[in-house]
């Protein structure tokens, strides 16, 4: 008796498997917290060093103002406009020093506040009137000033959080010991120097500003990895005609400790 073909029955088609479904996580926020204490306090010091300086130098002023009159003839109203230029710029920058400082950082606000602070003191030296001191001193010492007083307070306020107003109320104290301290040193550099050479001298003072500046260092930004997830994203396996769908090998399944070869696809299977 011939033997009967009996035709296999097709397999019903497979359906493509879905693209692997990933949870959407809340966002987290990065910003370290303030670690009140540690690097801070470096940064409380260079603060109150910054405002002994810039405050100490801006309150003291006047001293020059009796060297400018006589060598200027210049009445007391016009020489006196000079520090009312500098302390309204310097308070009334502090919208441009905010933006500054939140995008480029305290450290580098206050560094570029020192070199122009500076430069516009050292200029002052090669005026010929008062109208130049009204944009040397009054309008680029008193920006510069500005540049260096808000990152001065703002970095002070990243590093703390439950000290703030105890390590706050140290960097500002520093305003009254540079007024203390200032005008006695400033007149005697009048006379040692002349007021052209004092100039000099509190410009360079201004720049060590710039190593105080490089002491702000800024936080870290710590993310922690449990929190959000960000070891490595968790996929699903999907294997498709023997191959697996990312395009990686086929993964070794053990049973009993013995490696087991990968499901071949249904056509090999029936060849």
């Amino acid at each position: 008796m011939a033997p009967i073909d009996i035709p296999a029955k097709a397999s019903p088609p497979r359906e493509k498997p879905l693209p692997p479904h990933k949870e959407e996580k809340p966002p987290v926020s990065t910003t370290a917290p303030p670690p009140d204490g540690g690097w801070g306090w470096v940064v409380v010091f260079a603060s109150f060093m910054i405002h002994i300086i810039a405050d100490g130098i801006t309150y003291s002023f006047g001293v020059f103002l009796v060297e400018l009159i006589d060598k200027f003839g210049a009445d007391r109203g016009a020489a006196s406009l000079i520090p009312s230029i500098l302390v309204g710029v310097t308070l009334g920058s502090g919208p441009i020093a905010s933006y500054f400082t939140n995008r480029y950082g305290c450290r580098a606000v206050t560094i570029a506040g020192a070199i122009l602070a500076a430069a516009g003191l050292a200029l002052s030296c090669a005026a010929n009137s008062i109208v130049v001191l009204y944009f040397t001193i009054g309008i680029l010492t008193g920006f510069g000033f500005g540049l260096i007083y808000l990152p001065a307070i703002v970095s002070v306020s990243i590093y703390f959080e439950k000290k703030r107003a105890f390590a706050t109320g140290i960097a500002v104290c520093g305003s009254g010991v540079g007024t203390f301290i200032m005008a006695p040193v400033t007149k005697g550099l009048i006379s040692q120097f002349g007021w052209q050479g004092a100039m000099l001298v509190t410009s360079g003072l201004i720049l060590s500003c710039i190593l105080f500046g490089c002491l702000m260092r800024p936080i870290k930004e710590e993310i922690n990895k449990e929190q959000n997830g960000t070891d490595e994203e968790k996929e699903l396996l999907t294997i498709t005609n023997g191959k697996c769908q990312n395009g990686g090998p086929l993964p070794e399944l053990l049973l009993n400790g013995s490696t087991i070869s990968p499901m071949k696809p249904f056509s090999q299977q029936m060849a």
